[in-house]
């Protein structure tokens, strides 16, 4: 364990108000430190004093892991490996003889989807997110993509899971499996989202795309195929991306038109991919036959503009709440009331949608249709 670890740990133990122990964790971590980085410390404080003083909630924790493991995994070997340690030392922290490092138990927390909140009984009322932010120095999308592949490689390792999008726009899981508009997604949210000094002054060009987040997108990809999946569409889920196009075109930041026509057609690809994977069903890699596993996806229109970007992963009978920030930014939590409002939310608006997957032909073609005919209309306009 780090100093820095060993002496917040210190802290934890000794202090006896919320807010000493928090002045104490700044002045330690520094004047830089995130708003994500400053409130996981706060959950650090309230988790390492109550293992203190409850050992039962280290057994509480390895109870809900206990549930969630397949039949066929030892838990001892599961907790070994993932932690790093012997079979000897996972024993004695699962027996409680062995108190669980601050690491430790957020690394268990986060793989196996349990949230701490509600182990340590924080108010129903407050909910503690954790934060994927990206910083054009620190953190850019390849490590961006590098940590949403290792979230599906986690996710491959569980239960039975299903994912469940409301969406306003393009989907990234969609989008991954198209470079170029990837390429100018990526682009955009760096230019006009989160405003990164390097990209002021610079023009798209689909000659700029990333090697290694094409490598990236392509494995994201394939695991996607893997899972259950429910969406909820609307006819904006594309618009958006139609208008950004426009918009860039206009303001002078394509460094040449043939690249606008380009991307209006990758977006008539997109479209006609969706449709496809509606019609059969089931998931498929662009390009492939459709041999995806059999309905493991459902396509929903609404009619309404759906304002927040929600993912729900539900496995197991627990879930995780992914919410977007800057379009792009994700806030997640394991909080399982927060997980089961937003659950019951996304179903009633289900109930409210019209099924255009499956054997919904007239619906599916209506909808479909429209955004075609849109793409039609904004290739043109770029084209004059």
């Amino acid at each position: 364990m780090s100093y820095i670890l060993k002496r917040k740990t210190e802290i934890c133990k000794n202090c006896t108000q919320g807010n000493t122990a928090l002045q104490y964790v700044l002045k330690l971590s520094g004047p830089q430190r995130s708003y994500y980085e400053f409130f996981i410390t706060f959950t650090e404080v309230q988790l390492i004093r109550m293992m203190e003083k409850s050992p039962d909630l280290q057994k509480v924790l390895f109870e809900s892991i206990r549930s969630s493991l397949p039949s066929h995994l030892s838990l001892v070997d599961e907790i070994a490996e993932l932690l790093n340690l012997s079979s000897d030392s996972a024993y004695r922290r699962i027996r409680g003889d062995k108190t669980l490092t601050l690491d430790e138990a957020e690394t268990l927390a986060a793989h196996f989807n349990i949230s701490l909140d509600n182990l340590m009984g924080i108010r129903p009322d407050s909910v503690t997110f954790r934060l994927m932010y990206l910083d054009e120095e620190k953190y850019g999308f390849t490590s961006y993509l590098r940590t949403v592949l290792g979230l599906m490689e986690n996710l491959m390792q569980q239960a039975p899971v299903e994912l469940i999008f409301q969406l306003n726009e393009l989907n990234l899981f969609h989008a991954v499996q198209f470079p170029d508009i990837l390429a100018f997604k990526i682009f955009f949210w760096s230019k006009s989202n989160l405003d990164f000094p390097s990209y002021r002054n610079r023009k798209f060009s689909l000659s700029a795309v990333d090697e290694e987040n094409y490598e990236l997108s392509s494995l994201i990809a394939s695991h996607f195929m893997k899972f259950n999946t429910t969406e909820l569409l609307t006819q904006e889920f594309l618009l958006s991306f139609l208008k950004q196009l426009e918009y860039y075109w206009i303001s002078g930041f394509f460094e040449k038109r043939d690249d606008v026509i380009t991307l209006c057609n990758s977006a008539l690809d997109l479209i006609e991919h969706l449709r496809n994977q509606a019609e059969a069903g089931c998931k498929y890699l662009r390009g492939s036959e459709p041999s995806g596993i059999e309905d493991n996806l459902k396509f929903y229109s609404n009619n309404l503009t759906l304002t927040d970007n929600v993912i729900l992963v539900c496995s197991g009978g627990q879930g995780t709440t992914y919410l977007t920030n800057g379009a792009i930014n994700l806030l997640f939590t394991n909080n399982q009331d927060f997980f089961r409002q937003n659950l019951i939310m996304v179903r009633n608006i289900i109930k409210k949608s019209t099924l255009i997957s499956g054997n919904a032909e007239r619906e599916r073609n209506w909808f479909f249709n429209n955004i075609h005919e849109s793409v039609i209309r904004a290739r043109e306009r770029v084209s004059r």
